[in-house]
């Protein structure tokens, strides 16, 4: 009798174990976005006022070329424009990045909804060596997201960004 009640309960707990498991599954961020800048055509759809162009140095794991971006005062010197999330929506945003000459620069997931201050999600760049960055904010419907590269416009040197990803954490 012990035996058998001690059966059914770890049977409970085992099935209570793959609901938790199915729900921890079910919060895998969704892919919007991703890039790591390895031939020209990985610059389509990118506009900006600076200027910008594949470099032949990676980050770790990212290939064989980066983005170079660099800009005077007007910024952004380099913009993706992204679609809307369908819903309010916690995203990730993650990419490596370093600065060439001197610090400065930011990389940043935007969105532009009339709220204050903007949602963002991002970092300045100061390191010159190759540094990863993850941010998670949350951004409202209705606004399409941009991805905002500044160089530092100060003295118009570039920054180098690549391994970009935007994600979408699951509700």
């Amino acid at each position: 009798m012990a035996t058998r009640v001690l059966l059914t309960i770890a049977i409970i707990v085992c099935m209570g174990c793959n609901h938790t498991n199915e729900a921890i599954m079910d919060r895998t961020p969704l892919l919007i976005y991703s890039n790591s800048f390895e031939s020209s055509s990985d610059t389509l759809g990118w506009n900006g006022q600076g200027a910008w162009s594949l470099y032949s140095e990676a980050a770790p794991s990212g290939g064989i070329y980066s983005l170079s971006v660099w800009g005077s005062d007007i910024g952004p010197h380099a913009e993706k424009i992204l679609d809307s999330p369908v819903e309010e929506s916690q995203m990730i945003f993650r990419f490596w990045a370093r600065c060439l000459i001197h610090s400065g620069g930011t990389v940043r997931l935007i969105s532009l909804a009339p709220v204050a201050p903007y949602p963002v999600a991002g970092f300045s760049i100061t390191d010159s060596v190759w540094k990863s960055y993850s941010d998670t904010a949350s951004f409202p419907t209705g606004y399409n997201l941009r991805i905002w590269i500044d160089g530092n416009g100060a003295f118009e040197t570039p920054i180098l960004v690549d391994r970009i990803e935007v994600l979408r954490l699951k509700k």
